[in-house]
């Protein structure tokens, strides 16, 4: 791989507006992007060479790992999954992740791609909260309601 092609890539990795990490087989991280580090609120020398779910909140971690290991010894090549997750600093996110598995030299590692979907969900729970009160009003107000014509006549 030439230098130009190795900036590249680093440049994409770095650039992403997707939270990204890679993590080995033993669910150590080797590398996050920028993003990674917004999102959990960590520095990039916090986060790398320590345990993938140490970022979330004690509660999930468990889950979390025995998910990540479970994905690493399947015949799965790829998963996606959306879920609320709550970072060690407590603050709760809504998270859509894919995975990928990737095997070099019989080595396996995770490549994990995040992005924070909070705010749509928030915008798709006010959208339905908001159909709902609608869909109440139209439904029970067929006793007053009546259309007037531009001549003020009830029709």
């Amino acid at each position: 791989m030439s230098i130009q092609e190795e900036l590249l890539l680093s440049a994409v990795w770095e650039s992403s507006a997707d939270a990204m990490r890679i993590s080995d087989s033993r669910g150590i991280v080797l590398n996050v992007n920028e993003s990674y580090c917004k999102l959990t609120g960590f520095k990039k020398k916090e986060i790398i060479g320590k345990p993938f779910s140490f970022v979330y909140d004690k509660n999930e971690q468990q889950e979390l790992q025995n998910k990540y290991f479970d994905f690493l010894s399947s015949n799965r090549e790829t998963e996606r999954s959306d879920k609320k997750v709550t970072f060690s600093n407590g603050e709760i996110r809504n998270i859509e992740a894919s995975y990928s598995r990737i095997e070099i030299l019989e080595e396996k590692y995770v490549l994990a791609i995040i992005r924070d979907i909070t705010d749509f969900m928030n915008a798709l729970a006010g959208q339905k909260e908001s159909e709902e009160k609608f869909r109440t009003v139209a439904d029970y107000t067929y006793e007053w309601e009546y259309w007037i014509s531009p001549e003020g006549e009830i029709i």
